[in-house]
């Protein structure tokens, strides 16, 4: 049997020409549930293994690394400059790379990570700058960070819902970070005694936070706005 617009041949169970995709038709022969004269058609698509692109950018971060240091020597009769340069490269590779050392895309694990490699990193500026404000400053920023964000990340991560509880406690927790920015600076660096612009942040985040947990436990208010917003 043959298609009777390409003229491609056909099996008794074709039920369309796999070349024009015309319907096959004969009226003396059955059409049975067998296979097609010719196999189907796969493309595969080439796409580069995980392990491989992690091998590649291992050895581009590494060779920048070592050039910039090179450099530096050469030029300086040691480690100046380029320190603070290759630091901040290594922590870019751990941000970008992390992701291809996991198997699953899991933000609870990175995130506490790439916030650790930044504090070695603010705490390598410190020593090297014979700076006072890594301990009283930099570091309980980091830790408060990381805490809060990995939380939300499992909360987010784990929980599939009360996404308003979990966004009004963030308006509450950033609300806490910014009265703890301006009380960390005002101790570390001797701004002021008292909190000037932290208390407004502060009651901003407070405000959104309570509307968000009135609009999780109002039902209708929240219906009403999902219609009106589609959120």
């Amino acid at each position: 049997m043959f298609c009777i617009k390409c003229g491609v041949e056909l099996s008794d169970g074709q039920k369309k020409c796999p070349l024009c995709n015309t319907v096959a038709y004969h009226p003396d022969i059955p059409l049975a549930n067998t296979p097609g004269a010719y196999p189907a058609f796969k493309k595969e698509s080439e796409k580069l293994k995980p392990i491989g692109l992690l091998i590649i950018m291992t050895i581009v971060f590494a060779i920048v690394c070592m050039l910039i240091l090179f450099i530096d020597y050469q030029g300086n009769q040691g480690i100046t400059w380029s320190g603070y340069v290759a630091n901040g490269i290594i922590l870019l590779y751990v941000w970008i790379a992390l992701p291809f050392w996991l198997k699953r895309s899991n933000p609870v694990i990175y995130i506490p990570i790439n916030l650790v490699t930044l504090g070695i990193y603010l705490a390598y500026i410190n020593y090297f700058t014979n700076g006072q404000w890594f301990l009283t400053f930099a570091l309980p920023i980091v830790l408060v960070l990381s805490v809060c964000l990995t939380a939300t990340a499992a909360l987010l991560h784990y929980l599939h819902k009360g996404y308003l509880f979990i966004a009004s406690s963030v308006w509450f927790a950033l609300g806490g970070f910014m009265m703890m920015l301006e009380a960390l600076i005002n101790y570390t660096f001797g701004v002021s005694d008292t909190l000037i612009w932290a208390p407004y942040p502060f009651a901003t985040c407070c405000f959104i936070g309570i509307s968000l947990i009135v609009i999780a436990i109002h039902r209708p208010l929240r219906e009403s706005l999902h219609k009106r917003f589609f959120i």
